[in-house]
């Protein structure tokens, strides 16, 4: 999986749905968006959990971050 392919369709998406990024922190229950931002940069690959946990996130289909 392209992390920069993940990255991108996650910020699409939050920006098409309006949220910043303090409110997707406060979803993910942490204190800023770098949390967040070192989740999806976490390794050379995103698991599955990873990918399910960043859908969630932006309330999407975790396939929507891959296409």
């Amino acid at each position: 999986m392209d992390l920069k392919v993940i990255e991108k369709n996650f910020q699409r998406i939050r920006r098409e749905k309006g949220l910043t990024w303090a409110e997707i922190a406060d979803r993910a229950g942490v204190r800023n968006y770098q949390t967040i931002l070192n989740l999806m940069h976490q390794g050379k690959t995103v698991t599955l959990a990873t990918l399910e946990r960043l859908a969630g996130l932006l309330e999407v289909d975790f396939w929507d971050l891959l296409t």
